[in-house]
């Protein structure tokens, strides 16, 4: 299973991975892209909360601390 995050809808990656999760940070002016870098920091951040989330319940439900 791939998880792939990026902007643009239509790339090759999106095409290619099993999930997309698009950051639609929008197009990108200079050659630094930072907007789309910290975009898919958050997702990351975010993903790994909800990560973590759904182990300390499955933890819990099974007893242990």
């Amino acid at each position: 299973m791939t998880l792939a995050i990026c902007n643009v809808v239509e790339s090759s990656l999106a095409r290619e991975a099993d999930h997309v999760i698009y950051t639609h940070a929008g197009p990108e002016i200079g050659v630094a892209s930072t907007k789309a870098f910290t975009t898919q920091l958050v997702i990351l951040f975010l993903l790994g909360l909800r990560w973590g989330e759904n182990w300390a319940t499955s933890r819990a439900r099974q007893g242990r601390p």
